[in-house]
């Protein structure tokens, strides 16, 4: 129950401090994060606290793993840490993060 509270009041506080987004996912937290979508199908990061790590601006975003997470810009793969900074967002495919290090 205190999760589920927890989860509408950060879907609250997200659409009101940040009117530009509207989630359309229900988020699951893993390792402090979140994976977000919007109306216009594309993916931002936010953290427990409701608040916006990365604007949904990927075209997919997955595997929360180790502290970062795999992006999709462009065409372009590369990874995401957990204060939003892309890491090496140029490459044609890349793979999850494992043991400190991206593939």
């Amino acid at each position: 129950m205190k999760r589920i509270i927890l989860l509408l009041f950060i879907l609250t506080a997200t659409v009101i401090f940040s009117k530009e987004i509207m989630i359309t996912n229900e988020p699951e937290f893993i390792e402090g994060m979140a994976i977000i979508k919007n109306e216009k199908g594309k993916y931002g990061l936010i953290n427990e606290r409701g608040e916006l790590v990365a604007k949904p601006k990927y075209d997919f975003i997955a595997a929360i793993q180790n502290g970062y997470v795999w992006c999709r810009i462009n065409n372009k793969s590369g990874y995401i840490d957990r204060n939003g900074r892309e890491i090496a967002v140029k490459y044609e495919d890349v793979f999850s993060f494992s043991d400190g290090m991206g593939g």
